[in-house]
């Protein structure tokens, strides 16, 4: 299934920096359940706690997925937006 076209309340593209009320997890919560269809919330959970685990504890193995995959330059771009001091990262294995 594909995701619906509107744009998402978190990011808002016009505000890149989320508001303090967005940074709340109940806020973002209801965000993302009012733009995305109830069917995907399962799959998108899994998505978005896998994405967290990965950039908590296993750094290094996550920036060589986004290395591998279509558009690294986005996926690194992604992996900064949320927290992941890229470039240190990948100085600390050699790569950078």
């Amino acid at each position: 299934a594909t995701l619906p076209q509107p744009a998402p309340p978190y990011p808002n593209p016009r505000h890149p920096t989320p508001t303090r009320a967005q940074h709340h997890p109940p806020t973002l919560h209801r965000a993302l359940e009012s733009w995305v269809p109830r069917e995907l919330w399962g799959e998108l959970n899994g998505l978005i706690v896998g994405l967290g685990q990965e950039a908590q504890t296993e750094r290094p193995k996550l920036i060589a997925k986004c290395l591998a995959c279509s558009d690294p330059p986005a996926a690194l771009a992604l992996l900064e937006r949320i927290g992941v001091d890229v470039a240190r990262e990948r100085s600390k294995s050699g790569e950078g």
